[in-house]
Protein backbone atom coordinates (compact mmCIF):
# COMPACT_ATOMS: atom_id res chain seq x y z
CA UNK A 1 0.00 0.00 0.00
CA UNK A 2 1.12 3.52 -0.49
CA UNK A 3 0.74 6.49 1.78
CA UNK A 4 0.30 10.17 1.04
CA UNK A 5 1.89 11.28 -2.22
CA UNK A 6 2.33 7.70 -3.47
CA UNK A 7 5.18 7.00 -1.03
CA UNK A 8 5.29 3.40 0.12
CA UNK A 9 4.57 2.94 3.82
CA UNK A 10 6.55 0.53 5.94
CA UNK A 11 4.65 -1.43 8.54
CA UNK A 12 6.24 -2.02 11.90
CA UNK A 13 7.24 -5.63 12.37
CA UNK A 14 8.15 -6.41 8.77
CA UNK A 15 11.61 -6.81 7.32
CA UNK A 16 12.52 -5.39 3.95
CA UNK A 17 15.60 -3.92 2.35
CA UNK A 18 14.83 -0.48 3.86
CA UNK A 19 15.40 -1.55 7.47
CA UNK A 20 18.76 -0.94 9.06
CA UNK A 21 20.77 -3.77 10.67
CA UNK A 22 20.07 -2.22 14.09
CA UNK A 23 16.32 -2.64 13.56
CA UNK A 24 16.79 -6.28 12.56
CA UNK A 25 19.34 -7.19 15.24
CA UNK A 26 22.20 -7.95 12.83
CA UNK A 27 23.10 -7.95 9.18
CA UNK A 28 20.15 -8.67 6.92
CA UNK A 29 19.85 -11.68 4.65
CA UNK A 30 20.91 -9.62 1.64
CA UNK A 31 24.12 -8.47 3.39
CA UNK A 32 25.04 -12.02 4.36
CA UNK A 33 24.49 -13.26 0.80
CA UNK A 34 26.62 -10.45 -0.60
CA UNK A 35 29.33 -11.15 1.97
CA UNK A 36 29.48 -14.82 0.97
CA UNK A 37 29.74 -13.92 -2.72
CA UNK A 38 32.32 -11.18 -2.10
CA UNK A 39 34.40 -13.56 0.01
CA UNK A 40 34.78 -15.93 -2.94
CA UNK A 41 35.55 -13.23 -5.50
CA UNK A 42 37.84 -11.21 -3.22
CA UNK A 43 39.84 -14.30 -2.27
CA UNK A 44 40.38 -15.21 -5.91
CA UNK A 45 41.20 -11.57 -6.71
CA UNK A 46 43.82 -11.31 -3.96
CA UNK A 47 45.46 -14.58 -4.98
CA UNK A 48 45.48 -13.76 -8.71
CA UNK A 49 46.76 -10.20 -8.23
CA UNK A 50 49.49 -11.35 -5.85
CA UNK A 51 50.55 -13.91 -8.45
CA UNK A 52 50.68 -11.28 -11.20
CA UNK A 53 52.47 -8.78 -8.93
CA UNK A 54 55.06 -11.38 -7.98
CA UNK A 55 55.47 -12.30 -11.63
CA UNK A 56 56.01 -8.64 -12.53
CA UNK A 57 58.55 -8.27 -9.71
CA UNK A 58 60.54 -11.48 -10.26
CA UNK A 59 60.13 -12.27 -13.99
CA UNK A 60 58.73 -9.28 -15.93
CA UNK A 61 59.69 -10.92 -19.24
CA UNK A 62 56.68 -13.26 -18.94
CA UNK A 63 54.22 -10.34 -18.97
CA UNK A 64 54.04 -8.75 -22.40
CA UNK A 65 53.23 -5.11 -23.10
CA UNK A 66 54.43 -3.65 -19.80
CA UNK A 67 56.84 -0.74 -20.19
CA UNK A 68 57.56 -0.15 -16.50
CA UNK A 69 57.29 -3.45 -14.57
CA UNK A 70 58.05 -1.86 -11.17
CA UNK A 71 55.21 0.69 -11.47
CA UNK A 72 52.88 -2.02 -12.79
CA UNK A 73 53.76 -4.34 -9.90
CA UNK A 74 53.05 -1.54 -7.40
CA UNK A 75 49.64 -0.90 -9.00
CA UNK A 76 48.82 -4.60 -8.96
CA UNK A 77 49.75 -4.95 -5.27
CA UNK A 78 47.70 -1.82 -4.46
CA UNK A 79 44.70 -3.43 -6.15
CA UNK A 80 45.34 -6.64 -4.17
CA UNK A 81 45.18 -4.61 -0.94
CA UNK A 82 41.81 -3.19 -2.04
CA UNK A 83 40.49 -6.70 -2.64
CA UNK A 84 41.88 -7.69 0.76
CA UNK A 85 39.91 -4.83 2.36
CA UNK A 86 36.73 -6.16 0.73
CA UNK A 87 37.62 -9.64 1.97
CA UNK A 88 38.10 -8.35 5.53
CA UNK A 89 34.77 -6.48 5.42
CA UNK A 90 33.03 -9.61 4.13
CA UNK A 91 34.48 -11.73 6.93
CA UNK A 92 33.39 -9.03 9.38
CA UNK A 93 29.77 -9.26 8.18
CA UNK A 94 29.86 -13.08 8.30
CA UNK A 95 31.29 -13.14 11.85
CA UNK A 96 28.78 -10.48 12.95
CA UNK A 97 25.93 -12.59 11.57
CA UNK A 98 27.30 -15.70 13.30
CA UNK A 99 27.47 -13.84 16.63
CA UNK A 100 23.92 -12.54 16.18
CA UNK A 101 22.65 -16.06 15.37
CA UNK A 102 23.87 -17.27 18.76
CA UNK A 103 21.88 -14.53 20.51
CA UNK A 104 18.52 -15.02 18.80
CA UNK A 105 16.18 -18.01 18.87
CA UNK A 106 16.50 -20.49 16.02
CA UNK A 107 14.57 -19.45 12.93
CA UNK A 108 13.52 -16.06 14.29
CA UNK A 109 14.75 -12.59 13.37
CA UNK A 110 13.85 -9.59 15.54
CA UNK A 111 11.04 -7.57 14.02
CA UNK A 112 9.67 -10.46 11.96
CA UNK A 113 6.09 -11.36 12.82
CA UNK A 114 5.32 -14.88 13.98
CA UNK A 115 2.77 -16.85 12.02
CA UNK A 116 1.05 -20.09 12.90
CA UNK A 117 1.23 -22.02 16.14
CA UNK A 118 5.01 -22.16 16.50
CA UNK A 119 6.19 -21.01 19.90
CA UNK A 120 9.72 -20.09 20.90
CA UNK A 121 9.03 -20.82 24.56
CA UNK A 122 9.94 -24.05 26.27
CA UNK A 123 7.13 -26.62 26.55
CA UNK A 124 7.55 -26.58 30.36
CA UNK A 125 6.61 -22.85 30.43
CA UNK A 126 3.23 -23.41 28.73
Amino acid sequence: KSGPGGVARRYKGTIDSNHSPDEMGGPGPRAVGCAKCCTVFATSGVLFLCLIGTLLTKQPLYVLGVDDPEAAAKSVFDAAWMYFAVLAASFGVLFWDRAEQRRRPVGRRPGMPEYGAISHKDDDDL
